[in-house]
């Protein structure tokens, strides 16, 4: 059976807020544009700070890219303190964009073509995920698996780091039979965690 997994995504297309429980371990993709499902979850809030390096001032700002600046050097990322809203205001950002270029996940879902040209147009305005789950910071290894062995002392049993996805790491709950207790721990502890190991400075 598949397991629970626990992904930082976007809000496009369903109300999330920093963190994602699927109920599939596929999680999420790299763009938002990716199916993602309709669950509440909780905000985390830290004082964890990302790399200047690796952090846009759009994220803060919301400015679209200069001329002459590449889209890709200018994408926004999020971070983990940022709130629901903060959090939306950049994936509606990306959606008016994406419908600005043809493609709606309303009108035409199915339309790859259209998908893949609005994808390409928007890349400048689609979030990249906090820095501390990029699998691009070689450090970000060390932050999930913190945070799984913090989430282990809190005694959910069932719980291991997942193979990123999309250009992110995630976290699986459950096991092969889906352990239910694990998975609620699992929910209600993350973002606590999350905070603990940040606040460390691994995975920075």
């Amino acid at each position: 059976m598949k397991t629970h997994t626990w992904f930082v995504r976007s809000l496009a297309g369903g109300v999330l807020a920093i963190s994602t429980l699927a109920s599939a371990a596929c999680g999420s993709g790299g763009s938002s544009s990716s199916a993602q499902p309709q669950a509440q979850v909780p905000t985390l809030a830290t004082s964890a700070a990302v790399p200047a390096s690796a952090t846009s001032t759009a994220a803060a700002t919301g400015a679209a890219p200069t001329a002459g600046t590449p889209a890709s050097a200018a994408r926004p990322r999020l971070t983990l303190d940022m709130t629901n809203t903060q959090i939306s205001a950049l994936y509606d950002r990306y959606s008016q964009c994406e419908a600005r270029n043809g493609y709606s996940k309303q009108k035409n879902v199915e339309d790859q073509a259209a998908r893949t040209k609005a994808e390409n147009a928007c890349v400048g305005d689609d979030p990249l995920p906090p820095w501390q789950l990029d699998a691009s910071n070689p450090k970000a290894a060390d932050f999930v698996h913190a945070v799984v062995q913090c989430l282990r002392d809190k005694g959910v049993q069932y719980v291991s780091t997942s193979a990123p996805e999309g250009g992110q790491y995630g976290i699986s709950f459950g096991g092969p039979d889906n352990d239910s207790q694990s998975i609620t721990l699992g929910m209600q502890d993350t973002p606590e965690c999350e905070k603990q190991v940040a606040a460390q400075g691994i995975g920075s």
